[in-house]
């Protein structure tokens, strides 16, 4: 699943790009994903860095999260439109899967939250 992740970042990145530029996608989704990436290189976390892996996946997670709601309110329509690749990594599920497992690391009270 990692190395999947990581040969879709190409055409994630063409996809982010395309999707930041499309009129057909709300400001706030646009917004919240700028915000995320901005978090995930900020040196101050909500959770520092320096804790053992929990100080890095908050940052992981929050930005896979901004992305998979930027693309599910685009719609399948718009995404399809600027997406580059494999048609199936977007439809099977794959992006929400790695969230999940993401996710699981964080202590129960953040992970309610999600």
């Amino acid at each position: 699943m990692v190395a999947e992740a990581l040969l879709a970042l190409p055409n994630l990145g063409r996809l982010m790009w395309g999707l930041a530029r499309d009129q057909r996608v709300g400001w706030v989704d646009k917004s919240l994903v700028v915000g995320a990436a901005l978090y995930f290189v900020m040196p101050l976390d909500v959770v520092p860095d320096f804790l053992p892996f929990f100080g890095e996946v908050d940052d992981l997670v929050l930005l896979l999260l901004a992305v998979r709601r930027l693309i599910r309110r685009a719609g399948p329509e718009v995404v399809l439109a600027h997406w580059k690749g494999d048609p199936e990594w977007l439809t099977d599920g794959k992006l929400a899967k790695l969230v999940g497992v993401a996710s699981a690391f964080l202590p129960g009270a953040r992970r309610a939250r999600r």
